[in-house]
């Protein structure tokens, strides 16, 4: 895991909305390409 991913996404998963928490799930798989 890339360690910007983590200070841009420093919400907790757990709070978000499940449509929310697989968008977050793309932009790191997207970012760490």
């Amino acid at each position: 895991m890339v360690g910007r991913v983590e200070d841009i996404v420093f919400i907790d998963p757990e709070d978000l909305p499940d449509g929310i928490h697989e968008l977050k799930d793309e932009i790191e798989a997207y970012l760490t390409y």
